[in-house]
């Protein structure tokens, strides 16, 4: 930081020496029409936040200075006043800044004034409002707004499209104020063009959504568009293959015209691409969540679902539309279709290690599976403006999806000498069918006296799943050597109707105080039937019913949640302080609606929670929260009927569970240098947990376990977390480091004995960045350690670690050409034998840009050229140590073809779609 530090003011200092700027103006009240007197001008120096001078308005109001030129941040002081900042970015020919007739905000106002005075300046604040101006960042031609991200100081965009901003996760992305063909931020930041943004602003908007573990802000960038760019289309069309066995095929055309929207897109392969992380996830708005409606900024009606499996082989085709318009000044309507199809092979080998008090066994898992998925989701939403200060919302879903999954799996059980006492071979065959069915509606009332808000919303959601699945279990014993099998068909069906109501009201009590006052009440009604049938081997039909894994079992769940919270907000400082009370009912009930629970749960939780945040400067910031939570038990924690679709697994619900209560602690404070993009970030939690879930496990002689929840007493988990980046001056030249601690203690019981595991770790990450306008070079490497403890057996098993080796190459040749080059080498250590794996991956893309536009791409792609590519990892669970080794796909090379096409055709300068 020093060297950081050294570098900024050699630089200024050269670039400035010897000439002065002039700052003078004068200071107006206008309630009194008076001049304002004894206010105070401090003049800070942006580059090491020293205090230049500093000066008190005289009778007149006046002020003047005049010193070395730099750049500076004018704070205007005065106790009647909220703060004025201005930001003065002088140059050779503009040395001078006149601030005649100045007005300071009033108290009551929430954000302090920011006034920018510069020549198209790259970096400033507005308020709390994090600005960069689009065109001071040079990109390529036909660079898209995710290209541009990656240019701007204290930003970051992972391979996957997720975004941070000074080291945090950026939650939402807005265009124009506004979700852009849903409210998934990769739909805009990988297709809109880097030439039509005017701005990217950054700042934070409250969450205070209904569930108690939520964060209670999230952080936003929304995307200015230039004038000319808020009409038009775009899309691409693109398609790769090696022409044996590998394929990518992607469509998308967008088409929007103020505040018509309309997009397509069609994706299929069968190359990991058909994973989608979370960039894609989002990009394609797969999924819906409307939870925060009760933040002051809600997130919108459209999110990104479950991401898909990361390993295996994968078949996958998804496409959708999206549509949203406004009909009239009062109402604005939107509708979204998407249709998924994925297959998914896994092929995958598990050693797992048994920890008993006074032995340990093993067992060695191989198995094959072949997974079909095919969903249908559907949103809408309906926005009914009535006044200026009322907003009715209206927001029904459905979903529908079916999946066939069938898996041949063999198990072998042998003890620390080797020996194998058993074998068990299963081959499973399940079918499911589920539909979900949601409609909210949603009040929003604004009043004429500022900052007091009413909302309200119901919603409704309907829900059922049925399952089919056959079992055919083999077992060979050993000692004395025995056999036996099972052929059962499962068929359970799955029921929940649920209503909630949820108001909040907010009132300002006085320019710093206000009180929020909310009410969650909802009621939830479950139903899962379960029968189990032997094969009848005389006519081969499952109709030999199994009592002990067959019965109805009815759950109803009622919460009243009343919360109250007093919010002070004055300067640089914010405090929220209140909590909840709440109370739960839970009933449990057999098929003749007669009680299963001894003391069936009706429970009251006072839920405390507090936060403080505290702003030293506008890139400097501080903040403390204390959340209390109590999770209740899951429907399938509470089924009190064995459930054997594993037969070597058995697993058991407990109707006498009671909801758990989390204290949580959390500390976070981040730093961040304009001018340099250099910043830091740092957090550390603390959980703790009364009343946890956890398991009850019992293991026979040939290593079947049987496993029933119950709660356990404490449990506690702690993290400390820590990074950065430092840029040296105005070089292209980076560091970036991120570090982590974690701590948990976990319990559960073995054959009747309380078990306790304490584990340790941390990872470290250091990695070196070369940016210019040509190359990107970046070099890093991550070692991680884990060390678990348990106090059950004699043996403790042994830390283990994971090194990581990376690098990233990517430069622009002549002839419009691009080359790219990524590698990796990680090295597992001190695993189960066979599982100690060293590999490289290395990646290679060269394309090049035809046409006037560059629009059309031709790209040869090599993936894991070494074919070395392999899913290994290690969990420690309990008493448990599980090494896993999955097969995903490894060596493969495309020959891609890529159209980018825009209304902007025909003028090459603005062919900036991607």
């Amino acid at each position: 930081m020093k060297l950081l530090t050294s570098t900024l003011i050699i630089f200024f200092s050269t670039f400035f020496y010897g000439q002065n700027m002039t700052i003078n103006g004068n200071l107006k009240d206008t309630l009194n029409d008076q001049p304002k007197e004894n206010a105070v001008i401090m003049l800070i120096r942006l580059s090491d936040s020293v205090l230049l001078d500093f000066k008190r308005t005289d009778k007149t109001g006046e002020f003047s200075f005049n010193l070395p030129l730099d750049t500076v941040e004018i704070i205007i002081s005065h106790h009647k006043n909220d703060d004025k900042i201005i930001f003065f970015f002088p140059s050779e020919t503009n040395d001078e800044l006149n601030l005649t007739n100045t007005i300071l905000p009033e108290k009551s106002e929430k954000l302090n004034e920011v006034t920018i005075y510069a020549y198209k300046d790259p970096i400033f604040f507005r308020g709390d409002t994090l600005v960069y101006t689009a065109d001071s960042f040079k990109t390529k031609q036909n660079a898209v707004v995710e290209d541009l991200l990656k240019k701007l100081p204290g930003v970051e965009v992972d391979k996957n499209g997720s975004i941070t901003s000074q080291g945090r996760e950026v939650n939402k992305v807005l265009v124009d104020g506004d979700e852009f063909f849903g409210s998934d931020p990769t739909i805009a930041t990988k297709n809109l063009g880097a030439k039509s943004i005017e701005s990217v602003e950054i700042y934070e908007e409250e969450n205070t959504e209904s569930s108690e573990t939520s964060e209670e802000t999230i952080q936003v960038m929304d995307l200015k568009l230039k004038e000319d760019a808020k009409k038009g289309y775009f899309g691409r069309v693109s398609g790769a293959s090696d022409f044996t066995n590998f394929y990518e095929g992607e469509l998308l055309f967008s088409r929007f015209k103020n505040d018509f929207k309309l997009s397509i897109f069609a994706l299929g392969s069968n190359t990991p691409r058909a994973n989608f992380g979370y960039g894609d996830i989002r990009k394609f708005g797969i999924g819906n969540n409307n939870s925060d409606f009760f933040g002051d900024n809600e997130e919108r009606w459209w999110y990104g679902g479950a991401g898909q499996n990361n390993s295996g082989i994968p078949r996958t085709l998804k496409s959708g539309i999206f549509y949203s318009d406004k009909l009239s000044e009062k109402i604005k309507v939107g509708l979204n279709y998407t249709y998924n199809t994925t297959d998914l092979d896994i092929e995958s080998n598990q050693s797992i290690q048994y920890l008993l008090r006074d032995s340990t066994y093993f067992v060695d898992d191989s198995s094959n599976s072949t997974n079909n998925n095919e969903e249908h989701l559907v949103n809408a939403f309906v926005n009914y403006q009535m006044d200026s200060l009322t907003l009715i919302e209206i927001l029904p879903r459905f979903s529908q999806s079916n999946s066939t999954n069938s898996l041949d799996q063999s198990n072998t059980f042998r003890n620390d000498t080797s020996f194998i006492s058993s074998i068990s071979r299963i081959n499973q065959i399940n079918e499911t069918k589920n539909e979900n069915f949601s409609t909210e509606f949603r009040l929003t009332r604004k009043f004429s006296k500022a900052k007091r808000l009413l909302k309200y919303s119901y919603k409704f959601t309907n829900s059922s799943g049925k399952n089919d699945q056959t079992t055919i279990n083999n077992n060979s014993y050993f000692l004395p050597s025995n056999t036996d099998s099972t052929d059962q068909n499962l068929t359970y069906s799955t029921f929940s109707e649920k209503h909630q109501s949820q108001l909040l009201f907010r009132e300002p009590i006085t320019k710093k105080w206000g009180i929020d006052i909310e009410h969650l009440f909802i009621r939830n009604n479950s139903n899962q039937d379960r029968n189990t049938n032997e094969l009848n081997v005389l006519n081969n039909i499952y109709e030999l019913e199994v009592p002990e894994f067959s019965n109805e079992f009815n759950n109803l769940k009622i919460t009243n949640r009343l919360g109250l919270f007093y919010s002070y907000k004055y300067k640089k400082d914010i405090l929220k302080i209140g909590g909840y009370a709440r109370n739960v009912k839970i009933d449990n009930f057999d098929e003749n609606m007669n009680p299963l629970s001894i003391n069936p749960v009706d429970r009251i939780d006072i839920l405390p929670k507090l936060i403080y945040r505290h702003k030293f400067t506008n890139s400097q910031r501080l903040r403390f929260t204390y959340k209390t939570n109590s999770r209740q038990p899951s429907l399938n924690q509470l089924q009190p009927v064995q459930n054997n679709s594993n037969p070597n697994k058995i697993t058991e619900g407990n109707p006498d569970l009671i909801p758990n209560y989390s204290h949580v602690f959390n500390l976070r404070y981040n730093h961040w240098k304009g001018i340099s993009g250099s910043y830091i970030w740092s957090n550390a939690e603390y959980r703790i947990n009364l009343n946890d879930f956890s398991n009850e496990v019992t293991y026979d002689n040939i290593g079947r376990t049987f496993s029933k929840t119950i709660n356990v007493g404490q449990q506690d988990y702690g993290w400390i977390g820590f990074g950065g980046k430092i840029s040296l001056g105005n070089s292209s030249f980076g560091i970036r480091s991120g570090n982590s601690f974690n701590y948990s203690e976990t319990k559960n019981k073995i054959n009747g004995l309380l078990n306790e595991t304490t584990t340790y770790s941390a990872s470290s990450d250091l990695s070196l960045e070369w940016d210019t306008d040509s190359i990107y070079i970046e070099l890093g490497a991550e070692y991680s350690y884990s060390k678990p403890i348990n106090t059950l057996s004699f043996y403790n098993s042994r830390p283990f670690t994971t090194q990581s080796y990376f690098m990233d190459f990517d430069i622009e040749l002549p002839w419009k050409m691009d080359f790219n080059c990524e590698a990796n080498y990680t090295i597992n250590s001190q695993r189960a034998a066979g599982y100690d794996i060293s590999f490289l991956l290395i990646d290679l893309a060269i394309s090049r840009r035809f046409l006037k536009t560059e629009n059309l791409i031709l790209s040869f792609e090599g993936n894991d050229i070494l074919n070395q590519n392999v899913l290994a990892q290690r969990i420690v669970q309990n008493n448990m140590i599980i090494d896993n080794r999955t097969t995903i796909i490894s060596r493969y090379f495309l020959l891609r073809l890529t159209y980018k096409f825009n209304n902007n055709k025909s003028k090459v300068k603005d062919a900036s779609f991607h």
